[in-house]
């Protein structure tokens, strides 16, 4: 199943976070790349949530921190979030990383042990300006998926897309 959605205009639920393995290996592994074709550098970060997230944090431009109901980062496009430079994702084990994309480069990586049901959560981000957030998605394959892909794509004019592969061997060619 293969989805993009372009994440400029609005918020981006797709279902594709998977698992690889059978009962022996329960966790699976996730292949992700940022393609950036505009002339700035952009932060992304990746978070993998195993269980719901329980909140959110926002960091205004003011330095402040307020954490909320996920509500209110899922129920709004990111034009919305005013003033916002950063968003934490809260709740029971939730790793992230994140990546700064030099303008007109790509990076790749691949994250290994993610648990079953867990969802995948990205966060685009500027790297000036007082409201820093551009883009947000949220994808999960269903369980039993043999592999897991998410690729996001920031094109010259700085829109953002992003299209998620579930089922497909990721480590296969083409």
């Amino acid at each position: 199943m293969r989805l993009a959605l372009a994440l400029a205009v609005c918020c981006l639920t797709a279902g594709c976070l998977g698992l690889g393995g059978g009962p022996a290996d329960p966790t699976g592994t996730l292949q992700f790349s940022v393609t950036n074709g505009d002339d700035r550098p952009y932060d992304v970060g990746l978070s993998v949530v195993p269980d719901e997230p329980t909140g959110v944090a926002f960091t205004y431009a003011n330095g402040t921190t307020r954490q909320r109901p996920i509500g209110d980062l899922t129920g709004v496009s990111p034009a919305a979030l005013t003033n916002v430079t950063d968003v934490r994702l809260l709740g029971a084990n939730v790793t992230t990383e994140t990546f700064r994309v030099p303008a007109d480069s790509g990076i790749g990586t691949t994250v290994d042990d993610v648990e079953p049901g867990a969802s995948v959560w990205v966060v685009v981000r500027t790297t000036t300006g007082d409201s820093r957030v551009r883009a947000w998605a949220q994808f999960s394959c269903r369980r039993g998926t043999e592999s897991v892909r998410g690729d996001l794509t920031i094109t010259p004019d700085g829109a953002v897309a992003f299209q998620t592969t579930c089922g497909v061997d990721a480590t296969a060619d083409g």
